[in-house]
C-alpha cells in the first residue's frame, strides 16, 4: 500500500518514509511580455501604401514593393478606404442638411416678408373702439390705446358713419397645395416620361376629385421650387460605346495646336429648300387686335407661310479648311457610294494633293468625313488608302466617331449659309437659282469667317469630355 504524502507542518516533526508534501507552488506575477510594433505602418509606409494604391496595384503587389507583410497591408488599406468612404459620406450629408436648412430659411423669411400684418377687429374691440369715437377721441389716440393701427381704427369710423368700408386687399385666396406637395410636384416633374404641366395637373386631379389644381397652379409651384422649363434639343442617340469612342477621340485631340488643325480638311453634305422652313421668330402686333376675317382665330400677321416640301430641294458636297474653301458639289438626287466616289477622284482627291504639295515633306494633311454609308464603303475606303500610300502618305483620312456631327465645324458652316441665303428678299425661282445663290455665298467664305470654326475644336474636345462623351451644343 502506498503511503500518502503529509502536508509540512512547522510544529510537526518529519516521516520518516513519507515524502514531504512541498505545498502549492510559489510563482512570482507573471510579467506581460511587451507588445511587438512590428506590424505597425510608419507614415512614411503609409504614404507610400496610398501612391501604390491610387495606380491599381493589389495588397499583395503593395506588400512586395514595400517588404511588409500581405495580411497586415490590406487589414489597413481597407481600413483606410472604409474611414475616407465613411468621413466623405458624413461629410456629404452635413452639406446637404445645410442646404435644406438655408433654402428653408430663405422660404420662410420670404414668407414672412409678403405676409401681412393687417388683422381685423372683433366683436369686443369693435364695441370698445366705438365707445371711445363717442367720447370724440382721436383715431391715433385710440390705435395707441388698442395697439392696432390708425388706419384700422379710420375704417371702423368711416363704416360707422356711412354704413361702409373700404376693406384692404385680403390676402388671396388660400394655397391648395402643401409645401410637401409642392416637393412631390417637382420630383414627378424631373420624372424621366418628362411630363407637362396639363399632364401633372391631370393626375394631381384624378387622385384628389374633390380639390383639383390648374396647370397655371403646377407651373407656379415649380417655379417656386427652382424649376425650369427649357427646349429639349434634338439629338442622335449615343450608345455606351459610341459615347466611350467620342471619349476617346476628344482625349486624344484635345491637345492639338491650332496649326494641326489648320491642315484638317473638313467635309460634308447638306440639303437646301427653295422655300426653306420658316425660323422660329417674333412680330409685334397690338394688343387685342384681331383678324380681318372675323371666323379666323388666328392673326393673319401671325402666320408664317410653309410650302410641301419646301418647294424642291437640292443636295450639295463640300469641304473647306482654316484658310478657305474647297469644291461645291452638286448632287442629283440621293448620293450613293458611287457618286461618293467620283466626288472623290474628281473634286476632293486634286484639292488635298495641291496643298499637300506646298507643305514639307515631313508634314501630312488630314481628310475628315463622317460615318456614313456612302463614305464607308469598302471601295471607296480601298481606294482612300491607296491613294494616301501612293502620295507618300502626305495625306491621310481621319478616324471619326459615329454619331458626332456636334463635332464637326463643317455643320455650322452650312447654317451660316442657310441664314445668308434667308437674308435675300425674294425667294429663290427653282433649284438652279438656289444653286447660285448657295454657290455665290460659298465662294464669299474666306479665312477671317472659317478660322473662327476651326478654333472651336479645343472647345468641343473639353466640352465632350467634361459630358463623359455625351452629346454637346457647339
Amino acid at each position: 500500500m502506498t503511503k500518502s504524502r503529509r502536508r509540512q507542518g512547522s510544529t510537526s516533526p518529519p516521516l520518516v518514509g513519507v515524502h514531504p508534501n512541498p505545498g502549492p507552488k510559489k510563482c512570482g506575477r507573471r510579467v506581460p511580455k511587451p507588445h511587438s510594433t512590428s506590424h505597425l505602418m510608419t507614415d512614411e509606409e503609409k504614404e507610400r501604401i496610398r501612391e501604390l494604391r491610387a495606380t491599381g496595384m493589389s495588397g499583395e503587389e503593395i506588400a512586395r514593393e514595400i517588404g511588409r507583410d500581405g495580411k497586415a497591408v490590406r487589414i489597413w488599406i481597407k481600413r483606410n478606404e472604409v474611414t475616407h468612404e465613411m468621413k466623405r459620406k458624413e461629410r456629404l450629408c452635413k452639406k446637404r442638411q445645410r442646404e435644406t436648412v438655408n433654402k428653408e430659411n430663405n422660404k420662410n423669411q420670404q414668407k414672412q416678408k409678403k405676409q401681412k400684418t393687417w388683422k381685423r377687429l372683433d366683436e369686443n374691440e369693435q364695441g370698445y373702439a366705438g365707445a371711445l369715437l363717442d367720447f370724440k377721441i382721436s383715431h391715433r389716440q385710440i390705435g395707441k390705446k388698442m395697439k392696432r393701427d390708425q388706419r384700422t381704427v379710420d375704417r371702423l369710423a368711416e363704416k360707422r358713419s356711412t354704413g361702409k368700408s373700404k376693406s384692404p386687399s385680403s390676402q388671396g385666396r388660400p394655397r391648395k397645395t402643401t409645401p410637401r406637395d409642392d416637393r412631390a410636384l417637382a420630383r414627378r416633374a424631373d420624372a424621366p416620361d418628362e411630363p407637362s404641366t396639363r399632364t401633372i395637373a391631370g393626375e394631381i386631379s384624378l387622385e384628389h376629385p374633390n380639390s383639383p389644381i390648374s396647370k397655371d397652379t403646377v407651373h407656379r409651384r415649380l417655379k417656386e421650387e427652382g424649376e425650369v422649363a427649357r427646349r429639349m434639343l434634338p439629338k442622335p442617340r449615343l450608345t455606351r460605346k459610341q459615347m466611350k469612342a467620342r471619349l476617346e477621340w476628344a482625349r486624344e485631340h484635345v491637345e492639338w495646336t491650332q496649326e494641326q488643325w489648320g491642315r484638317v480638311l473638313w467635309s460634308d453634305e447638306s440639303p437646301f429648300t427653295v422655300h426653306p422652313t420658316p425660323s422660329r421668330k417674333f412680330r409685334w402686333v397690338r394688343k387685342g387686335k384681331v383678324a380681318k376675317n372675323p371666323k379666323a382665330r388666328v392673326n393673319l400677321k401671325l402666320i408664317a407661310p410653309t410650302v410641301k416640301f419646301g418647294g424642291g430641294k437640292i443636295q450639295v458636297w463640300g469641304c473647306f479648311y482654316a484658310g478657305g474653301v474647297g469644291h461645291l458639289k452638286l448632287i442629283d438626287g440621293t448620293e450613293k457610294k458611287e457618286d461618293y466616289k467620283q466626288i472623290l477622284i474628281h473634286h476632293m482627291m486634286p484639292f488635298i494633293k495641291e496643298k499637300a504639295l506646298s507643305e514639307p515633306s515631313h508634314i501630312a494633311w488630314i481628310f475628315q468625313q463622317d460615318g456614313a454609308k456612302p463614305h464607308t464603303a469598302n471601295q471607296n475606303m480601298n481606294y482612300l488608302q491607296r491613294k494616301a500610300k501612293e502620295s507618300g502618305y502626305s495625306w491621310t483620312v481621319m478616324d471619326w466617331p459615329a454619331q458626332s456631327a456636334d463635332l464637326s465645324p463643317i455643320e455650322n458652316l452650312w447654317h451660316y449659309l442657310k441664314n445668308q441665303l434667308r437674308k435675300y428678299p425674294r425667294l429663290p425661282t427653282s433649284k438652279d437659282d438656289l444653286y447660285v445663290r448657295l454657290k455665290t455665298e460659298w465662294e464669299k467664305l474666306g479665312p477671317d469667317a472659317l478660322q473662327p470654326y476651326v478654333k472651336s475644336m479645343r472647345q468641343r474636345c473639353e466640352a465632350v469630355i467634361e459630358a463623359g462623351g455625351g452629346s454637346i451644343t457647339c
